[in-house]
């Protein structure tokens, strides 16, 4: 079974989805906040005060973190994706009548985003043996 968790500042996360946008400007442009954006849900049964004042801050909170997706059978990070000065750029919260649980998606901005892959193992899948 594969989940996905957010770590900010020593807290974590679940995550129910994760979208990553980075966009190269290309050699001697400057890059734009916007350029490098990962849009992520979290489903939480309360807003956390920490998510609430980092996403609805007036001033701009930048924070540095990591999105890990694991490999919850064979207890391995199978990819990890950090970012840097990472701020919320908007936000959209759904609620539900009859859940105990609600969602909410995070656009964030970053001036850094790096992915890592872990090797592939054989039980991935997808994956192939050499």
């Amino acid at each position: 079974m594969y989940k996905a968790i957010l770590e900010v500042e020593g807290k974590v996360y679940s995550l129910s989805s994760i979208n990553i946008n980075t966009y190269n400007r290309g050699l001697g442009y400057d890059p734009n906040p916007n350029d490098q954006t990962i849009l992520f849900q979290i489903r939480t049964t309360k807003m956390d005060q920490f998510i609430w004042d980092w996403i609805n801050s007036p001033n701009i909170t930048k924070k540095n973190g990591k999105i890990k997706l694991l490999n919850t059978d064979e207890n391995v990070v199978i990819k990890t994706i950090s970012f840097e000065n990472g701020f919320s750029s908007s936000y959209n919260m759904n609620f539900y009548q009859n859940s105990d649980s609600n969602d909410t998606s995070i656009t964030l901005s970053a001036t850094k985003i790096t992915i890592q892959v872990a090797a592939i193992s054989p039980s991935t899948p997808g994956a192939t043996k050499d």
